[in-house]
């Protein structure tokens, strides 16, 4: 590479730290500065929980090369995840089916459509933060389900589940092995209580004690025995905090996100293939060593 390489890779450092914001990132503090009622959003990754078995979750989704949120398979060549994980970009690529960062079948994406009414509120909460990428290809894999029910599940202490590659401490690094964890649905009533923005409907929440999503899981099912997908995680307070996780209703975008499994529109495409995107890659990548987005 000649005598080029030193200067691209110090150029390339300076970016990631040095460019100022585009835009507001999320609302992630350092634990110092941090308190009960600091949203981390645009963002979360599973505190305690275990370790997944190898093929345990075939659907589940991993965007690389930057592990900044998950998602599922929900069509042969679609997968669900996050507003917020792509307002700016998708990813080039996913992994389907993996259970670290290595292994399970690597689909570039060809461009991605977050709902058009999308937002983050004024304390910080997101609202219709759903998404759906279009793949290059079709997975071999079998495409999660979907739950269709506004009022399902309907009583708190409902069991469910959370998988991810996010954070196994608030504001530490991302996991190496996809991780499982079983949580609790709460109703939007006592949810409200620490969120009083939720929406029934619009979010869903669920908690379990000192364990619970965090940095990096955003994007990523919560569901349930069934395997059928109830939300999307979306934000929260810290990571492993008692108050609850937050995660975008599929059963209320459930016919929007079935548009999107039919047809071909996108308003965003993949982010880092092309010189014009490039910049934008570098922003997202520093955003994500600051903690700023996940």
């Amino acid at each position: 590479m000649g005598r080029t390489a030193p200067s691209i890779l110090l150029l390339l450092v300076f970016l990631l730290v040095a460019l100022p914001e585009a835009s507001s990132r999320g609302f992630f503090r350092s634990n110092d500065d941090q308190d009960d009622n600091d949203l981390v959003g645009e963002g979360q990754g599973i505190v305690g929980g275990s370790k997944a078995e190898d093929s345990e979750f075939p659907w589940f989704a991993a965007f690389v090369p930057l592990v900044q949120c998950g998602g599922t398979l929900i069509a042969p060549d679609r997968v669900l995840t996050a507003a917020h994980c792509i307002q700016r970009g998708a990813p080039t690529n996913v992994r389907i089916g993996p259970t670290t960062l290595s292994n399970g079948e690597n689909i570039a994406v060809t461009c991605g459509m977050y709902h058009p009414d999308y937002r983050v509120g004024a304390s910080g909460d997101l609202f219709n933060d759903v998404a759906v990428l279009k793949l290059s290809t079709s997975s071999s894999a079998t495409p999660i389900k979907l739950n269709s029910n506004l009022n399902y599940p309907s009583t708190s202490g409902s069991p469910l589940q959370v998988v991810g590659f996010g954070a196994t401490k608030e504001g530490g690094s991302t996991s190496n092995v996809l991780k499982k964890l079983g949580t609790y649905f709460q109703t939007i009533e006592s949810c409200q209580g620490n969120y009083g923005n939720v929406e029934f409907g619009t979010h869903v929440c669920g908690n379990v004690d000192n364990e619970g999503d965090c940095q990096g899981d955003s994007g990523g099912p919560l569901f349930d025995a069934t395997e059928t997908q109830i939300g999307i995680v979306s934000y929260g307070i810290g990571c492993a905090r008692p108050s609850e996780d937050v995660y975008a209703g599929v059963a209320k975008y459930h016919d929007w996100i079935q548009e999107q499994i039919n047809n071909d529109e996108c308003n965003v495409q993949a982010s880092c293939g092309f010189l014009a995107s490039f910049f934008g890659c570098l922003d997202r990548a520093r955003d994500f060593v600051l903690g700023s987005i996940f």
